[in-house]
């Protein structure tokens, strides 16, 4: 189980509450990790989320074709 904010400020803690678009509830069994890939904040902490969502693409690559090219054409320098 993740610790509090409160009991790891500076580490991996539950940040978010997750949903799908339409507003319905995901299943609550499974665990999300959220990544900012563009914005403002730590650029190193960018710099590694976005090395993550392409290293992603390339796992995702043979099974997901068309989900692997949307990131790349939307994430890749």
């Amino acid at each position: 189980m993740l610790e509090s904010k409160e009991e790891n400020p500076k580490g991996l803690h539950k940040k978010y509450h997750i949903q799908h678009a339409d507003g319905t509830p995901v299943d609550p069994q499974n665990e999300y990790f959220v990544l900012k890939v563009f914005g403002t904040g730590d650029p190193a902490h960018l710099k590694a989320s976005q090395k993550a969502i392409l290293k992603y693409a390339d796992e995702i690559e043979d099974t997901y074709p068309e989900l692997a090219a949307d990131i790349r054409d939307e994430y890749d320098e």
